[in-house]
């Protein structure tokens, strides 16, 4: 449905500008009566209704701004008729709307809040204003107050809508509607301060707080607005604190009107509740009980720009800047961009190589939706190398960030979607670390930041390095290992493989004994701050060498002989091989160490020392060398003179037994002693071999008659 003013409307229209034109009427503005509203017909469907409001004709909008009637139905009634752009209370109030930031209804009532003491004036400061609960004229009890922010076109300029009602229309109403840039709230103990509490801090003004100032004359017929801004000295009103800039502005910059016609609130609309003098609890806001208004802040200079905390009604005994103030409704209207922003480490004190997960919790405490950006810088002054956290943890060396999308704050403390929580992890190195987080909060051309700093402390992880022998060989005790670690470090050693600690583990040092061939490992564990690092050491154990000796063998004193002995080895050669006869064998290339001797008398040989390329080794076995002794011999002779002769050998000694005999080395060695010869002079030699096969041999004479043949052999 369009929005044209019929005819009649564009007649009335061009009349009442040439009376202002002419009589330079003193009105600020009046309101277009929008086609939405002269074309509702059907009031019972929609959610607040309305009587057909008298006509009032606005001037067009000035050139160069954004015209407040492009974003509302300012035209004293209440309905948003038809439905669609601009709004109006029925869907600011009772519905969904356009606006970027709304009060909703802030609910007074009668007999409550409203100002007291000589010092609760608009000129004076905020810290010496009073207020009770109490009664006031009923023509100055406000009901309801509300307002809503706007951003018009095409400038978008911002544009911030007011209004409320009245208990009773019984009289000229002087209205201020304020727009303080601090918060502002009416505590428990009678005065104005930021928070509820008793204990809060004293509210102030802030430069560029506004008031505007609504005489509403014939019974509220005829409205006429203007603009302060607190300045706080120097200006144009009485105390200086207040300064008067409604000229500053275009024509039709500010607008206030009535309600000409009485305005029914929908049953549905709960949260607008209104009960007029005498009347019936959501009974009609009787004529001239409703005021609304807007302004363009941006088309005063010295108010563009501007955002604001909160939001008051008053009433007022006059249209003078010190007027007694009558009653009041307070409440939070934030329009300003605004945003805290948090980063936290999960642990402020980190040992090297330890990942940091930093937490960032953005949540926007503006009353309107923002895109919220979150840059990291990374622990440097350069721009280049700053971290985009929304658009997952990455550096943006294009200085273009990630944005995300908050909306109002909803007063629910750590959930909701007016806030968001994001991660990145980092590994940083040893040392202390501070970053900065700045959260960029934007909302239109308004924008805010906020930041948060985390230092995280890493703290370097203690180095160690042990020494001591290696290789070792296998058994070998008593071998120590020590441990060079950084500067107050404490120790914790322990070991794996073949080797056992027998000393203490928690000092510098530790004492070993090696276990089987193979190797064993030294762990050292320092801790210094909380950090720990290991270093380990492993050991190789050598088998120790072994020798087995064997051969030997066994021979006569005479001739005498040899015998071949060796010692059979194992580890690494070469070796070196020590006798019990004193004999060395060094630098043994291969197995087994072989050596022939020769003892004039039974030896047993073993090895008394054996070691390989690596270690000594232990022995065993053994070879003997038998050397036996020879055997004598005795020869007798038959003495008698007669035609033969009998020789008789007997051997002694040598193995004691099993003599043979052989007589002038013929034949073979018998058990035969004798040998008989003819009578007559001739020598015999005997041959005599033992058990052992050890010889002697003996050489006798012989004659007729011989009366001595025992000559040496």
């Amino acid at each position: 449905m369009t929005k044209k003013p019929n005819f009649w409307k564009c007649m009335m229209g061009v009349v009442v500008l040439a009376i202002l034109f002419v009589a330079t009427f003193a009105i600020t503005r009046a309101p277009l009566t929008s086609a939405k509203t002269m074309m509702s017909t059907s009031l019972a469907s929609a959610p607040v209704s309305s009587t057909m409001p008298v006509p009032r004709i606005a001037p067009a909008p000035p050139a160069g701004t954004d015209s407040i009637f492009g974003v509302f139905e300012l035209e004293g009634d209440i309905l948003d008729s038809p439905g669609g752009p601009p709004d109006d209370w029925s869907t600011v109030n009772c519905g969904p709307s356009n606006a970027l930031a709304k009060t909703g209804v802030l609910h007074d009532g009668t007999g409550l809040s409203i100002y007291t003491g000589g010092g609760s004036k608009d000129p004076e400061l905020l810290s010496s204003w009073k207020h009770k609960d109490g009664s006031v004229p009923d023509k100055d009890e406000i009901i309801n107050a509300y307002a809503a922010k706007y951003f018009g076109s095409p400038a978008g300029d911002t544009i911030l809508i007011f209004g409320a009602d009245r208990f009773d229309n019984s009289g000229t109403a002087f209205i201020g509607f304020w727009f303080f840039k601090n918060p502002v709230f009416a505590a428990a103990d009678g005065k104005f301060r930021e928070g509820p509490l008793a204990t809060d801090t004293l509210s102030t003004h802030a430069i560029g707080d506004v008031l505007v100032l609504v005489e509403f004359t014939q019974g509220g017929a005829v409205p006429t607005a203007k603009v302060f801004e607190w300045v706080g000295a120097n200006g144009s009103e009485s105390g200086g604190t207040l300064n008067d800039i409604t000229g500053t502005a275009p024509l039709g910059s500010v607008f206030s009107v009535s309600n000409s016609t009485a305005q029914t609130i929908a049953g549905s609309c709960t949260a607008w509740q209104y009960q007029p003098k005498g009347g019936a609890v959501g009974g009609p806001i009787s004529v001239n009980s409703f005021f609304e208004g807007g302004i363009n802040l941006d088309a005063f200079p010295a108010l563009a720009g501007s955002c604001f905390s909160s939001f008051l009604v008053e009433t007022r005994s006059s249209s003078v800047v010190t007027a007694t103030l009558k009653d009041f409704t307070l409440g939070q209207f934030n329009t300003c961009v605004s945003l805290e922003v948090s980063k936290e480490a999960d642990d402020t004190e980190v040992c090297e190589g330890t990942p940091t997960d930093y937490k960032y919790t953005v949540h926007n405490t503006a009353g309107v939706a923002i895109n919220a950006t979150l840059r990291d810088d990374n622990e440097t002054s350069d721009p280049l190398d700053d971290i985009d956290v929304v658009g997952g943890c990455v550096t943006r060396g294009n200085g273009v960030y990630t944005p995300v999308v908050l909306q109002p704050d909803d007063g629910v403390a750590g959930s909701g979607l007016d806030q968001a929580e994001y991660h990145c992890s980092r590994t940083l190195s040893p040392g202390s670390h501070t970053n900065v987080v700045t959260a960029k909060g934007t909302f239109g051309s308004v924008t805010q930041t906020a930041t948060a700093t985390e230092t995280v402390v890493v703290n370097p992880n203690p180095s160690c390095s042990i020494s001591g022998p290696t290789p070792v060989c296998a058994g070998t005790t008593g071998l120590s290992y020590s441990s060079s670690a950084t500067a107050g470090a404490t120790h914790s050693w322990s070991i794996s493989g073949n080797g056992s600690i027998t000393s203490g583990t928690t000092g510098s040092s530790v004492t070993v004994t090696a276990g089987a061939a193979g190797s064993f490992t030294l762990t050292d564990q320092v801790t210094l701050n909380g950090c720990t690092s290991m270093c380990s050491y492993p050991v190789t154990v050598n088998a120790r060498p072994t020798a087995v000796v064997s051969g030997g063998g066994e021979y006569c004193v005479t001739p005498g002989g040899s015998a071949n002995i060796s010692a059979a080895l194992t580890g690494t050669g070469p070796w070196n091989v020590t006798w019990s006869d004193g004999v060395t064998q060094s630098n043994v290339a291969v197995s087994p160490a072989s050596r022939t001797v020769s003892p004039t008398s039974t030896t047993v040989y073993t090895v008394t020392a054996v070691s390989d390329a690596n270690c000594s080794g232990s022995a065993s076995g053994s070879a003997t060398v038998t050397v036996d002794p020879n055997p004598t011999v005795n020869v007798t002779v038959d003495t008698s003179c007669a035609d033969q002769i009998t020789l008789t050998a007997t051997g002694h000694g040598g193995s004691g037994s099993g003599y043979k005999f052989k007589w002038d080395g013929v034949g073979s060695f018998t058990t035969t002693p004798t040998l008989v010869v003819s009578t007559g002079p001739s020598t015999h030699t005997v041959e005599v071999i033992d058990g052992n096969n050890c010889p002697i041999s003996k050489t006798v004479h012989i004659g007729l008659c011989c009366k001595d043949c025992n000559a040496s052999p």
